[in-house]
């Protein structure tokens, strides 16, 4: 059981084959242990987002465990390929997770989606596809 409780070898990562989602549900596996076993649980927060170039435009679904700062790389352009090329820097709709194993689901699933499901996600929550980053960062203190 001791192999459970370090950490994970890059080599193993890398040689193995193992896809990123499997390598992060192993990690998240091990952060799960229960605490009766002597092991903390790990407080981490991961962030499922969309941003859109504008009103019903192109849209962009992903997933992070630093929301300010990735959202910082879509608006300064330092995200490359469909990012960048379609101008998809405005924070539309973000959901928070716990466990990075339930976010790359959730990010997943909402992939998958229609876009007028996509836009009903969004206008739930934003009807006027306001930009969320500045509200985003004055609730963190955070500076830009």
């Amino acid at each position: 059981m001791d192999f459970l409780l370090g950490p994970v070898p890059a080599l193993r990562f890398a040689s193995a084959g193992m896809t990123r989602e499997r390598f992060y549900f192993d990690a998240f596996a091990r952060a799960r242990i229960d605490c009766s076993k002597g092991a903390a649980v790990n407080n981490h927060s991961y962030w499922v987002y969309i941003v859109a170039s504008g009103p019903c435009g192109w849209l962009y679904v992903g997933m992070t465990n630093d929301l300010i700062r990735r959202i910082g790389e879509h608006k300064h352009g330092q995200i490359d390929g469909y990012s960048r090329e379609r101008g998809t820097d405005r924070l539309v709709w973000y959901e928070h997770h716990r466990y990075v194993d339930q976010a790359i689901l959730r990010e997943k699933r909402i992939k998958r989606w229609l876009r007028p499901w996509k836009f009903a996600l969004i206008e739930e929550t934003n009807p006027h596809w306001a930009d969320l980053y500045g509200d985003l960062i004055a609730s963190s203190g955070r500076p830009r």
